[in-house]
């Protein structure tokens, strides 16, 4: 039954969920409520072997027949379908209760399966605390432990859960006192003990495997961001993580500006700009425009957008640069008071939202406004230039699959032809585009 046992800590929803009134962090420190589960090995079921021990169930009575219950139990547990584990966890609740189940020597591998199995709750905490107190040298102990501490954890008992991490940490120099530790720190930060959290995130980033070590990194970054000097967790992050210098200093930078630290997130971008790679030059600018647009420099956000159009933008931040675009570009065209005055810089940044936008349907909206900002211009001062501009903003959008727009442009250059012989030329340049446009399937 030791295969039951939990060989590796999954993270990915490991943060606990606080509860009101306890100090919470921000949205993006706190995951789902309920703990990830532990991964267990999983085994093909053998048909044969399962049918046998059917057999044997019900040619067998007393202890033998309990031993025989409790290896079918194994057998079902470690198959990698839900429904058959849900069988084998059926047994198990059917086990426990039976006379003589105490001295199976797979009793409490059987506490444990049906614990891990069910649901959170009292009834999942019973039967783990069950086991600690009937097997106390059992292996599985610190597991339980684990398990009642997480529901603790997740009704948001943060003190109860406390309890049983520092059992845990005491006794278990291994994963699950790594796992543990982690966990104990996000009940201190939630609790507002950040010494106490600091303390257990750097403990696990130093001796934890991958991924808690990861994760407690990337935890310890929001610690870091709400105490202390930039230049401090710098060195700090440096000397645990000298592999993710760049990707941990612009989280960091990402967490002052959350929190509303701007000149340290200024300073840990200035801090990391020198070490940045072609890939990661989104991200840092993105943040570095978002902070210059909110301090009203649009015109440095511009610059620093602008920088990004082109080919090879990372997907990862394309949507957020591509947002904060359409921020800049709806301020730029709020700036005009009236439609007559010169929207030149508004079409200028809804081109840019155009270039960044990641889907095709973005595009078309960015490419839609720059032409109702061009057509408003046009209609109000009625000059040639000011159509010229309104037409090329119309093919924009016809080269993006508006088909209607085809009619617009052509109407456009055709009124550019006929207020200005002089720009007849890019007039007809204009409408001869169009004709293979329309003419393309």
């Amino acid at each position: 039954m030791r295969a039951l046992a939990p060989l590796l800590f999954v993270v990915a929803c490991a943060r606990p969920r606080p509860a009101a009134p306890i100090d919470v962090p921000p949205a993006d420190a706190v995951m789902a409520a309920e703990p990830a589960p532990v991964e267990t090995v999983r085994r093909p079921v053998d048909p044969a072997q399962i049918a046998a021990l059917r057999g044997l169930v019900a040619q067998t009575t007393g202890v033998e027949q309990l031993e025989v219950r409790a290896r079918l139990v194994e057998a079902l547990a470690a198959a990698p379908d839900p429904a058959t584990r849900a069988e084998a966890i059926a047994l198990a609740a059917a086990l426990v209760d039976e006379p003589g189940f105490a001295t199976l020597i797979q009793a409490d591998g059987i506490l444990y399966q049906y614990a891990a199995g069910s649901p959170a709750g009292p009834a999942r905490v019973a039967i783990a605390q069950r086991l600690v107190r009937e097997f106390p040298r059992s292996p599985l102990v610190n597991d339980a432990r684990l398990l009642i501490g997480d529901d603790a954890f997740a009704d948001g008992d943060l003190i109860a859960a406390r309890a049983q991490y520092d059992l845990i940490v005491a006794a278990a120099p291994d994963d699950r006192g790594d796992y543990a530790r982690y966990k104990r720190a996000w009940v201190a930060y939630n609790l507002g003990e950040r010494a106490a959290a600091h303390a257990d995130f750097r403990a696990v980033a130093r001796t934890a495997r991958e991924p808690l070590r990861r994760e407690a990194i990337r935890d310890l970054t929001r610690v870091l961001a709400d105490d202390g000097t930039a230049a401090s967790a710098w060195r700090e992050l440096g000397s645990l993580d000298p592999d993710h210098v760049v990707a941990n200093l612009l989280r960091l930078a990402e967490l002052y500006w959350d929190i509303g630290k701007g000149a340290e997130a200024r300073a840990t971008l200035g801090r990391v700009r020198p070490m940045l790679a072609p890939g990661d030059h989104c991200r840092a600018d993105t943040l570095d425009a978002q902070i210059a647009l909110t301090l009203g420099d649009r015109a440095a956000a511009t610059d620093l957008l602008a920088a990004l159009v082109g080919p090879g933008l990372d997907p990862a931040c394309a949507d957020g640069a591509a947002l904060l675009a359409t921020d800049l570009a709806l301020a730029t065209s709020r700036q005009r008071a009236h439609a007559t005055d010169d929207p030149t810089a508004a079409i200028a940044a809804w081109a840019m939202v155009r270039a960044l936008a990641p889907t095709a349907t973005r595009q078309r909206d960015a490419a839609r406004a720059g032409e109702t900002l061009a057509a408003e211009y046009a209609t109000a001062t009625e000059t040639a230039a000011a159509w010229l501009v309104a037409a090329d903003a119309s093919y924009q959008v016809a080269v993006l699959g508006d088909r209607a727009a085809i009619a617009r442009a052509r109407a456009r250059w055709v009124r550019v032809r006929d207020l200005d012989p002089g720009l007849a030329a890019e007039a007809e340049a204009g409408l001869r585009l169009l004709t293979a446009l329309d003419a393309s399937p």
